[in-house]
């Protein structure tokens, strides 16, 4: 039985929510007693961190008696829309969505909202029309500041960009917003490609290094993630290059072991799994509306460091996991 949605209405609900506390459960769930089917639909399943909140997803899904149908997208969003559809043609009950633009999704968004199928969206931004909830999770502007305090204004930084996620969109705006006002800071951006973002990484830190030898100025990486960072890592390290900061976001295993290794400056965590769980838990409680208000949600970002790796690890021991 699909969740009726047809009425979602403009008012927003506004909430921002400590993701790893979510409830077990609730009345609405309860009442219903439904046996949900759940389309998930992947950026890319090569992402550690889809694969996190797919994990919390899942879990939470089987708590519950609900099924899971995963489909990937492969950094594709006309396949995305594809993929849309042919949940919609399943009847699924409800569709999550990981990290593909809502704007690219028109079509499939639409077609899920004319089948009153209501959809979920995890690292995404805005207020996009026909969804039933945003989680929006994004570091960027204190991962930029960061990096700005430690260069102490000045210097220069290779960027790493990826046009095609939508997280990554917005903290590149934000990254721009920020570097403004220091105009003493050069930065050379570089796009990378999904998969291969490390590999793509690793070439263009080794190229960027020969014009930016030690001692000259500061020096720093800032990736829209940790992917493209844990690349330059491996490329600072290849070289014995100790003079250069490296910024990650939305850390992944292998960006909070480089940070273990001294290869990281800093990286922002956040805990895709407790989203995943909370996205069932709002599936489940939207199941038995007649009327869908949308719900908007700002992850929680924790800041990992050198100074705080170790107290961090034990307190989140399943962020090395994956």
């Amino acid at each position: 039985m699909n969740i009726h949605r047809s009425a979602i209405t403009a008012a927003v609900v506004a909430a921002c929510a400590v993701m790893a506390g979510t409830a077990s459960g609730n009345s609405h769930a309860t009442a219903a007693g439904k046996k949900l089917t759940i389309g998930a639909v992947l950026q890319t399943g090569a992402s550690p961190g889809q694969q996190e909140f797919l994990g919390g997803l899942k879990a939470q899904a089987k708590k519950y008696g609900y099924s899971v149908k995963v489909v990937d997208a492969q950094a594709d969003a006309a396949k995305g829309n594809d993929l849309i559809q042919s949940l919609v043609d399943q009847k699924v009950d409800a569709i999550s969505v990981q990290v593909l633009d809502p704007v690219a999704l028109n079509a499939g968004l639409a077609a899920a909202a004319a089948a009153h199928i209501p959809v979920y969206l995890y690292y995404a931004y805005g207020k996009p029309k026909n969804v039933a909830a945003v989680i929006t999770v994004l570091a960027a502007k204190r991962q930029t500041e960061r990096m700005v305090r430690d260069m102490g204004g000045k210097g220069s930084v290779l960027a790493f960009t990826f046009r095609i996620g939508q997280p990554c969109v917005y903290g590149e705006k934000e990254f721009d917003a920020v570097l403004k006002a220091y105009p003493a800071i050069s930065v050379r951006k570089q796009e990378v490609a999904a998969p291969g973002w490390q590999k793509d990484g690793s070439v263009a830190t080794a190229s960027w290094l020969q014009s930016h030898p030690a001692g000259k100025e500061p020096l720093a990486i800032w990736g829209c993630w940790d992917g493209p960072a844990e690349g330059a890592a491996s490329a600072l390290r290849e070289a014995g290059r100790t003079d250069v900061k490296v910024y990650g976001d939305f850390a992944e295993p292998a960006g909070l072991d480089a940070l273990k290794k001294g290869l990281f400056t800093a990286t922002y965590w956040f805990d895709n799994r407790a989203s995943g769980r909370k996205t069932i838990d709002l599936i489940r409680a939207d199941s038995t509306k007649k009327v869908i208000v949308p719900t908007y949600i700002n992850a929680p970002a924790v800041e990992v460091d050198q100074s705080n790796i170790n107290q961090f690890l034990k307190k989140y021991p399943q962020a090395l996991k994956g």
